[in-house]
């Protein structure tokens, strides 16, 4: 569709939106939800052609594994990351506080069954193959403790996950990284965050937490 639908309509189920991690992820836990997706239009310019409304269960956790490509597939340990109390994160909490979410509440590892456990770490090395994306990656998961959906998919410099590797040290991860991008695509500079576009678009992020845009710069800066 070239247009967004406008037409009321009302859903049987609450739905949730994670437009990306650039917005905080919205809920809304009532129906009608017409007037909440209507809403989001206005948050972000990415949002104007259109968003994925999924329905909100509440009865999902969040699972989350590490993999790595080089000098061959592995996988980390499965973590259970402990939501706040409403089960939502805000923009501030996962991104902004000190703490980072290294250091946020979980269960590591997690408790879940060995079948489970097989089935996270095979559909990891799919999504891997299947993107084709190599690295370090950070893939997510939810699941009520038998069936488990892919979500997503943070590669470098979205999330490093190296806590989610205690038993191998953080510097062979990152060498054999470098060792794997010198292999498979060669030591040319890319263009695609010329010029600082990247801090640039940190005010936008600024606006949506509400805190100054020199600090989100000088975060940026920190963590890289």
């Amino acid at each position: 569709m070239s247009t967004w639908d406008r037409s009321p309509r009302r859903s049987t189920a609450p739905t949730s939106s994670s437009p990306g991690s650039a917005v905080p992820a919205s809920a809304s836990r009532s129906s009608p939800d017409h007037a909440t997706a209507l809403s989001l239009l206005g948050v972000s310019p990415h949002l104007r052609s259109g968003a994925v409304l999924e329905p909100y269960r509440n009865d999902l956790f969040d699972l989350n594994i590490s993999c790595r490509t080089y000098p061959e597939f592995a996988t980390s340990l499965i973590e259970r990351p402990l939501r706040p109390g409403d089960g939502i994160y805000s923009f501030t909490e996962k991104y902004i506080q000190t703490s980072g979410l290294s250091n946020a509440p979980r269960e590591m590892p997690a408790q879940i069954s060995d079948t489970l456990a097989a089935q996270i770490a095979e559909l990891a090395e799919s999504v891997a193959s299947l993107t084709g994306l190599r690295g370090v990656l950070r893939i997510d998961f939810l699941s009520d403790g038998e069936q488990v959906f892919v979500n997503e998919v943070n590669s470098i410099p979205g999330a490093m996950a190296l806590y989610l590797w205690p038993d191998v040290p953080a510097e062979k991860i990152l060498l054999d990284a470098i060792a794997e991008a010198q292999r498979y695509f060669g030591t040319s500079a890319t263009t695609s965050f010329d010029e600082g576009a990247a801090l640039r678009a940190a005010g936008g992020i600024s606006g949506k937490a509400g805190i100054p845009e020199s600090a989100v710069i000088a975060g940026s800066m920190v963590r890289c």
